[in-house]
């Protein structure tokens, strides 16, 4: 599976109230971030580590990253955490 967007996030994992019950936060702060375009800094990595242990594919920009030089730092900072 590929994951895109945020909303493509929260639908994998069965919707905000899903997520939010995953993560110990509230429906309300999940769907925030669908409406602000955002996931706070905080939730990168667990996100994308989850996610890739689930077999999905994110693009860097689903966390904010949208030029070349963010993107492939976080990619090679969240390929260090998946190995460890």
């Amino acid at each position: 599976m590929m994951i895109e967007t945020i909303n493509d996030l929260i639908e994998a994992y069965g919707g905000a109230s899903a997520l939010g019950e995953k993560l110990g936060i509230t429906q309300e702060a999940v769907s925030m971030w669908r409406a602000r375009g955002e996931i706070p800094g905080g939730w990168h990595m667990e996100l994308f580590v989850d996610g890739r242990s689930r077999g999905w594919e994110m693009a860097p920009s689903v966390f904010g990253f949208h030029d070349p030089d963010s993107a492939q730092k976080f990619l090679q900072a969240t390929r260090q955490r998946c190995v460890a």
